[in-house]
């Protein structure tokens, strides 16, 4: 997991432009920020789990130690530079003004609706993703070095939504796209429960890598649109109860899977992960023209992007 988060960031270490609140629909900065992001997913998952195999977890995390050491020397140079654009707002930064817009997101349906959905998905998927490492090893005893490619599989999954974003986006749409995603979690939760031999869940962790991408970025876009005024909480919030899902779920599901074991609880999350695409689904786009009109959202006509 730490060298999946490494190799991310060095993907991404080259300054890019002002990124609009386009995501789902991948403009050039964007789609380059998310290929540096699913690299690093891929090549971190196999070198983290080789290095671990062969040197051992407390060499590799001194490792980990010195590199973000030089990743953060680097983007401070960077910051330096004068090359990174700062731009700052014409008001001060009060605490009152912070309170004010929190607040806003808060209470408003729109906004609560988005953050419920994704704190519920970092609780549900990311808080399971923390154990699928520990799963392979367990029912199929294999090492490390063989398990941080099958994990690398993830991330091409999530890789070929980014190269084909742009046409599923406009095919299906988003109600479609995070109905779509919740089937394939649940279908690659189930398979990953009950597969006979490792080979078989590598296509799996692609799915699954295929499919978290679709619902996760759809959930992205809505959340740069919930306070188009105050853009910057909204995803600053947006982050904060993501990693509080992660962290209420990962301890959570750990207790179930001691209980019940792996297949149950990759049943269970599966339909959960269904309930909750189904229902932001219909509470977001059931009603586009309504939703649009009563909370000034784009509809799913235009495909979320203003």
């Amino acid at each position: 997991m730490p060298f999946r988060q490494l190799l991310g960031n060095v993907q991404a270490l080259r300054p890019v432009p002002h990124l609009g609140p386009n995501i789902v629909g991948l403009d050039p900065p964007r789609a380059r920020v998310l290929s540096g992001q699913l690299l690093g997913v891929i090549c971190g998952q196999a070198v983290g789990g080789m290095l671990i195999g062969w040197v051992g977890w407390r060499t590799v995390f001194l490792l980990l130690s010195a590199v973000f050491a030089g990743i953060s020397l680097l983007l401070w140079r960077e910051l330096l530079s004068g090359r990174v654009v700062q731009p700052r707002s014409t008001e001060p930064l009060r605490a009152a003004r912070l309170l004010r817009d929190y607040l806003k997101l808060l209470t408003g349906a729109r906004s609560r609706l988005v953050l419920i959905a994704i704190s519920l998905e970092g609780a549900l998927f990311f808080g399971m993703l923390a154990y699928f490492a520990a799963f392979f090893r367990q029912r199929f005893a294999l090492d490390y070095r063989t398990i941080g490619p099958l994990l690398g599989c993830f991330g091409l999954g999530g890789l070929g939504y980014g190269l084909f974003a742009r046409g599923i986006v406009a095919s299906l749409g988003e109600r479609r796209m995070i109905l779509l995603g919740g089937i394939l979690l649940l279908c690659g939760l189930l398979l990953l429960g009950i597969t006979p031999v490792w080979v078989a869940d590598a296509p799996v962790m692609a799915m699954l890598g295929f499919a978290l991408y679709m619902v996760h970025n759809t959930l992205q876009t809505n959340a740069t649109q919930m306070a188009p005024d105050a853009r910057g909480a909204a995803v600053s919030l947006f982050t904060a109860v993501f990693f509080c899902g992660q962290a209420i779920g990962a301890p959570a599901l750990g207790a179930a899977v001691a209980r019940f074991g792996y297949p149950v609880v990759f049943a269970a999350t599966g339909l959960a992960l269904l309930a909750l695409c189904g229902w932001f689904a219909r509470r977001a786009y059931g009603g586009a023209a309504r939703w649009a009109t009563a909370h000034g959202g784009p509809t799913e006509s235009d495909g979320g992007n203003t």
